[in-house]
Order: structure tokens, then C-alpha cells, then sequence
């Protein structure tokens, strides 16, 4: 997840306890569309268009 807020961040570390770790949270929008390329390949899905989902 992309968020701006600490305690938004803090949010989501405790509900990626319950997930098996299975939510992060980014502060920085690079790092965030990093991290979805590459959970998106590891899904199969490395051909999904990103810009489908920054665009704005």
C-alpha cells in the first residue's frame, strides 16, 4: 500500500502480523511501484499495464 500517513503505516504493520506478512506498506511512491512490479511477476501478471493504475 501507498501511504502518506504514519499512522496509516502503522495500520498496516499490524494487519501484515495477522496476513503472514502478506501487506506492506511504502512511503515513497518509487518504491511502491517497485514493489508491485515485482509482486505482480511473481503473480504471473508481469505484462499488466502499471500506467492502468498511476495514471491521473
Amino acid at each position: 500500500m501507498l501511504v502518506a500517513s504514519k499512522m496509516v503505516a502503522m495500520g498496516v504493520s499490524v494487519a501484515s502480523l495477522a496476513l503472514d506478512g502478506k501487506v506492506t506498506s511504502h512511503s515513497e511512491r518509487d518504491a511502491f511501484l517497485a514493489a508491485l512490479k515485482t509482486a505482480l511477476a511473481r503473480g504471473g501478471l508481469a505484462a499488466f499495464p502499471i500506467q492502468a493504475l498511476t495514471a491521473a
